[in-house]
């Protein structure tokens, strides 16, 4: 306990407002977030010049989501009112892992336990910025992916997974 109290405090993000004009519908926003795989390592030219993937590019994306929604939520051609809550969806795989194939650690950029840090971090700071927006309650449901696992398939429990340290790293109200 010591230790987790030793961590530097997190960073305190001002808040961004979204004035609308509109009432709550009845009704949810949703957000599905799935296989943001954070740790992976694609190399462009391991990947034939397909694409490449690594622990920036998943911030950069997580930046251009928020952008984005912010963008389809103030629009105001919307025919329909923000309603009174926002569902995010975490799918599973949401860390990528270091264990559940042979050489896997050569295509991570961070270990497993750095990866769930960096979800907790960026991801919670996502569900801060969207509950900050508007006044609507923002319920997260997440399921456990592969990716997470430790050991082989069917070796140890489903909740012997990264995906699941992250889940149970959330604060509950």
């Amino acid at each position: 306990m010591a230790a987790i109290k030793a961590l530097p405090a997190p960073v305190q993000l001002k808040p961004e407002k979204l004035n609308l004009n509109r009432k709550p519908r009845a009704g949810g926003n949703d957000s599905p977030n799935s296989d943001t795989q954070i740790g992976e390592l694609v190399d462009v030219r391991e990947s034939g010049g397909l694409g490449a993937y690594n622990t920036d590019i998943f911030r950069q994306r997580l930046e251009y989501l928020q952008s984005c929604a912010k963008e389809n939520i103030r629009n105001p051609s919307r025919k329909y009112a923000v309603s009174g809550f926002f569902n995010i969806f975490f799918l599973g795989d949401i860390v990528e892992g270091s264990t559940i194939f042979k050489g896997q650690q050569r295509q991570t950029d961070i270990h497993a336990t750095k990866q769930v840090i960096e979800a907790v971090d960026k991801l919670g700071e996502l569900v801060a910025w969207v509950a900050g927006l508007y006044p609507w309650q923002v319920n997260c449901d997440c399921v456990v992916g592969n990716h997470g696992r430790v050991g082989d398939k069917g070796e140890q429990s489903p909740l012997n997974n990264f995906d699941y340290l992250f889940i149970i790293s959330w604060p509950r109200s």
